[in-house]
């Protein structure tokens, strides 16, 4: 009992500050993925301290996991969105019509995954008018990128 607990506490702690991963350097090895144990508040804040509150009402992501973590964060002030193949989750069917100005996708640095979102964006009928990139962190070291594209739908 003593061993697991010791490994999952390991793993929780790991998850906030990265000690395990610490002699990788800034090289966030493609194994350590932790995003299900990512602290999401913190995601929230960087989020209110850049965006305003008409783009924190109009936020939507593209999968159902993300918007339901930030609506959860959020405290339920800001119900996020989905669009793209994701949306059709019960939770978020009544907002479909609603109209989208800010769209993001949160993504490790390690993800070998190299989506063109811009693309993808504009799939599901939106133009882009802006786009940002902010950094977040576990620990102090640099961990993943939070994407936000400013968007209006196409006519």
């Amino acid at each position: 009992v003593f061993v697991v607990v010791l490994a999952i506490s390991s793993i929780l702690i790991h998850a906030k500050t990265g000690f395990i991963t610490e002699h990788y350097g800034d090289k966030v090895p493609y194994w350590d993925n932790t995003r299900e144990l990512l602290d999401w508040e913190d995601i929230t804040n960087i989020l209110k301290k850049t965006l305003q509150e008409k783009e924190l009402d109009s936020l939507a992501t593209f999968h159902w996991y993300d918007s339901g973590q930030l609506t959860s964060a959020f405290r339920n002030k800001h119900l996020v969105g989905v669009i793209g193949p994701n949306g059709n989750h019960f939770k978020y069917i009544g907002l479909r019509k609603k109209n989208f100005t800010t769209i993001l996708s949160v993504q490790l640095l390690h993800t070998n995954k190299k989506i063109d979102l811009l693309e993808s964006v504009q799939e599901y009928n939106y133009d882009v008018i802006n786009k940002i990139e902010l950094p977040f962190f576990r620990g102090d070291k640099k961990y993943g990128i939070i994407r936000i594209f400013f968007v209006e739908k196409k006519n």
